[in-house]
């Protein structure tokens, strides 16, 4: 949606109903290598904090190890 309508972080949080801090959340979950979305999609994931938590590790190999 921010690529397609040009909205900011804030302007988003708003159009979908969201504080900023959950959308930017949400947002940091793009960040996420392939191999945990892929495992997300396939299996019983594991909750969106614990995902984010994920997606705040500094690197990719970090993230992967968690």
């Amino acid at each position: 949606m921010m690529t397609k309508h040009g909205y900011k972080q804030e302007e988003l949080a708003t159009v979908i109903g969201k504080s900023h801090t959950s959308a930017n959340e949400l947002l940091s979950l793009n960040g996420l290598p392939e191999e945990i979305k892929n495992n997300c999609r396939t299996s019983d994931s594991p909750s969106k904090s614990v995902l984010i938590e994920i997606a705040h590790i500094g690197t990719r190999e970090q993230q992967l190890g968690f």
